[in-house]
């Protein structure tokens, strides 16, 4: 019985990854202007976006000084890891560290973290806005930029 519970697991296992079309993703790259604290949001299908860039073979966000960035790209299907974070200074890029619970660090350190993929529905169309957000700064500025992002809506910054 467990052989035969292994066997039909490996089939739908392998049966996933061979007929599914896209089942990987694109890496991607976010470059965020130095010294930005608070709510990143990375806007897709947008035709008055940025146009799609890459950078050693990833998707290249560079993220405006507002931190809400409309991007030509479609959403990115697929399995995929989670994005390369940095800020730009002059022609160097410095990483900063994507954490999965900064709150949790008493530290000053910069860090990303609160990574979320959604859509809204709304305005004139009702056409779904696909989106990426995230927070940058220490953990007191990220609790503070989480509850004033509470407030945001997706559609209504993409107008």
């Amino acid at each position: 019985m467990k052989m035969l519970f292994f066997l039909i697991s490996l089939q739908l296992i392998n049966g996933c990854s061979v007929f599914s079309p896209r089942s990987w993703g694109e890496n991607e790259m976010v470059i965020i202007p130095r010294g930005y604290r608070g709510v990143v949001f990375i806007v897709f299908e947008q035709l008055d976006g940025e146009p799609q860039l890459y950078r050693n073979g990833s998707r290249l966000y560079q993220i405006p000084q507002q931190g809400v960035l409309k991007t030509q790209f479609d959403r990115n299907e697929g399995l995929q890891s989670i994005p390369t974070f940095y800020y730009q200074q002059g022609n160097e890029l410095f990483e900063v560290p994507f954490e999965i619970r900064p709150l949790e660090y008493s530290s000053e350190s910069v860090y990303v973290c609160c990574l979320s993929i959604g859509f809204a529905t709304g305005g004139e169309t009702e056409k779904r806005v696909h989106y990426i957000r995230f927070f940058v700064g220490t953990s007191q500025e990220i609790e503070q930029a989480m509850s004033a992002a509470s407030s945001k809506s997706i559609v209504d910054l993409v107008k």
